[in-house]
């Protein structure tokens, strides 16, 4: 899946959550991505094998959870990173400040997430 796409199904099926209702952790700091927090709030908040990524509009991509930190992990605190299931149900966002919340809720899902391929960026 192209990072225009993965972008075209961020805009339509991300949900904007207001800030005062998300709880945050320091997800990135001086030393760069701090994988266990981030791996936790993917296992709680998006239960599956694959995630939508996207680090801008550009750069994203459809990815293995375990090739998915590795994306993070180079994009971390570039801008705002979002992730969540191809149903659009589990969601994590990393802003480039460092700080991760993740959450739960069903949403409607862009019908063309279900299909695609794997791990792309540009």
């Amino acid at each position: 899946m192209n990072p225009r796409r993965v972008h075209d199904l961020m805009r339509q099926g991300f949900p904007e959550r207001p800030v005062t209702a998300s709880d945050w952790v320091v997800a990135s700091d001086g030393d760069g991505l701090r994988l266990d927090v981030v791996q936790r709030l993917v296992r709680e908040h998006i239960a599956s094998d694959t995630l939508l990524v996207e680090a801008n509009r550009k750069v994203g991509g459809l990815f293995l959870v375990s090739q998915a930190f590795d994306f993070v992990a180079s994009n971390v605190g570039r801008g705002r990173i979002l992730m969540t299931d191809r149903e659009f149900t589990g969601f994590v966002v990393i802003e480039s400040n460092g700080v991760a919340s993740g959450w739960a809720e069903r949403t409607e899902c862009p019908e063309s997430a279900r299909g695609g391929h794997s791990g792309t960026q540009s």
